[in-house]
């Protein structure tokens, strides 16, 4: 899978068919030589080296579910990218277009990221310990305020799957690949819902 972007990016890995392992992360920039970061929820900051870098999921993860990776250079507009942690062996490519800082567009705002960061986190860590009121509650409360995330609905979806209700999955994967529809694990997951609920067989009459 390769990631093209040049400002900011929130980026979802999951699936349910498959265990975790290792894979590969590439990161590149253009220019080159910039510094990459990775910071956890509880803010701890960890310089990974410079573009371009390769990484494995497992020791640029650790044992943290999500991360924001920094990605800056000086007179450069950083690029900040959410990333869940991987569920399936897939490699990750990431290139990143820095913007010179003159020409930036409007900053997110590193206060209003870092709280959306640790709001998924909290997310992610209800998931694991099945709270899933107390996730799908966190995700309705985020999406008042970032109603265009697409994985605010992916992470809906992953709670109606795992308490079986594969319509509400259903529902909701696809409210997320109306907004980002770049995502060819949610449309595997998509089509083996759809063959679970029979709107498979609907889609074709």
């Amino acid at each position: 899978m390769e990631i093209v972007r040049n400002y900011f990016t929130l980026l979802i890995m999951f699936s349910f068919f498959g265990c975790a392992q290792p894979s590969l992360v590439s990161i590149k920039s253009t220019p080159s030589a910039a510094v990459v970061k990775a910071v956890g929820v509880d803010g701890d900051i960890k310089e990974l080296g410079e573009t371009p870098l390769n990484i494995s999921s497992f020791e640029l993860f650790q044992n943290k579910d999500v991360l924001k990776i920094i990605i800056e250079k000086k007179d450069f507009l950083s690029e900040q990218i959410l990333f869940v942690r991987p569920n399936y062996p897939a490699d990750v490519r990431i290139s990143s277009n820095l913007k010179r800082s003159e020409n930036a567009a409007k900053d997110l705002g590193l206060q209003k990221l870092e709280s959306l960061t640790t709001k998924l986190g909290r997310v992610q860590n209800n998931i694991y310990q099945k709270n899933y009121n107390e996730g799908l509650a966190l995700l309705k409360e985020l999406e008042r305020e970032h109603s265009g995330l697409s994985i605010l609905y992916d992470l809906q979806g992953n709670i109606a799957y795992l308490q079986g209700d594969f319509r509400q999955a259903e529902r909701m994967y696809s409210q997320a690949d109306e907004i980002n529809p770049m995502n060819p694990d949610r449309a595997k997951i998509l089509r083996r819902l759809k063959s679970l609920t029979g709107t498979a067989a609907e889609d074709t009459q």
